[in-house]
């Protein structure tokens, strides 16, 4: 099942891949899982400590690696990376998506 966000993208969690102004774009485990745990909370904040948690909840992992995903995630999915409109950083915090 796809999900639509917008006009210009949209998400199919099952096969792990992205829409992006009609272009299938293949993400990882780890960037669906991201992707999903941001927009099944849009509007609200998701905390780096919950996201490092739920992405690697056997390995101590360091808010770096979290870094790279989203970076990563972001080249994707991202009009302008430098300024994302789908994964937002909130400074000390964690990161968001905007409300649906």
């Amino acid at each position: 099942m796809v999900t639509k966000v917008d006009d210009r993208l949209a998400v199919d969690f099952a096969h792990q891949r992205v829409i992006v102004e009609g272009q299938s774009v293949q993400l990882t485990p780890t960037e669906t899982k991201l992707l999903y745990l941001l927009m099944r909370n849009a509007g609200h904040i998701v905390t780096t400590d919950f996201l490092l948690r739920r992405l690697w909840p056997r390995d101590e992992v360091f808010e770096d690696s979290l870094r790279v995903h989203v970076h990563r995630l972001r080249q994707k999915i991202e009009p302008v990376p430098a300024q994302p409109r789908y994964v937002n950083t909130e400074r000390g915090v964690g990161y968001s998506s905007p409300p649906k």
